[in-house]
């Protein structure tokens, strides 16, 4: 009888071992020969801040289903602090909390991706509601209502519209009134913020998202402004810069 429990147990194990391997190749595409090798990113973030002596709180926007890819393994690090996490249909967040700290405080984020070949990289959520048209100053609000006229007498869709309008506002010789609209540095953050607030006056939703560049053997990355627009079914990406739809193949979504 008590065989009888043993084998029973081992083959459970077995199954679950089996079961593991199956889905870690099948899934996640990481190989089983040792010849055959499987792309994995090791990605870490580091906060640091100085604490007075007294409570210390510090939240952390983290990845929670970056497309096109899978994460493999997560790890918080810190020293005495509580943490927990949180998360809504757009974002999820990291919430570090300790009664007293003084002094250098380093907290750490570290995460282990590999590529999803197979997984969808449509992002539905949150389904938003379309923006109002803001109350832009003048001569700026003529200007901005006269580009999207244009834009939209050559565009068929939400998509082209965007691709449109982010052609022209990047040209390389721009008109008098695309002129007066380029007041931010193409690329930063106020460049897409700008954009959101002229997309607003077509009533087309938009939003600022952060993608981090995946190169070998970087050690200090840097997060870099996207845009996305909602087409009433998905959230579409677009280089800021260079209009090209999509998010690319070697950046991370934050």
């Amino acid at each position: 009888m008590k065989n009888t429990k043993i084998n029973v147990t081992a083959l459970i194990l077995i199954a679950i071992a089996l079961s593991a391997v199956y889905y870690k190749h099948e899934k996640l595409g990481l190989p089983l020969k040792p010849a055959e090798q499987s792309e994995v990113w090791t990605v870490e973030a580091k906060l640091r801040f100085k604490a007075n002596g007294g409570p210390a709180k510090a939240k952390f926007y983290i990845p929670r289903e970056p497309p096109g890819f899978i994460k493999l393994n997560e790890d918080f690090i810190s020293s005495n602090y509580g943490l927990a996490t949180e998360q809504d249909e757009l974002n999820r967040e990291a919430l570090w909390a300790v009664r007293r700290a003084k002094g250098k405080q380093v907290l750490y984020y570290r995460m282990e991706l590999t590529r999803d070949d197979n997984g969808s990289n449509r992002r539905t959520k949150p389904r938003p509601p379309y923006p109002p048209v803001p109350n832009y100053e003048e001569p700026l609000g003529s200007a901005i209502m006269a580009v999207l006229n244009e834009v939209r007498s050559h565009s068929a869709d939400i998509t082209s519209f965007t691709r449109e309008l982010l052609l022209r506002l990047n040209t390389p010789q721009p008109d008098q009134n695309i002129s007066l609209i380029n007041k931010a540095g193409h690329g930063s953050v106020e460049w897409v913020r700008q954009l959101i607030q002229i997309l607003a006056g077509a009533r087309i939703p938009a939003r600022i998202v952060y993608v981090l560049p995946l190169q070998d053997l970087v050690k200090h990355g840097t997060l870099v402004p996207w845009l996305e627009v909602h087409n009433d079914f998905e959230w579409v990406a677009f280089d800021p810069v260079s209009g090209r739809q999509g998010f690319r193949d070697d950046t991370l979504v934050w």
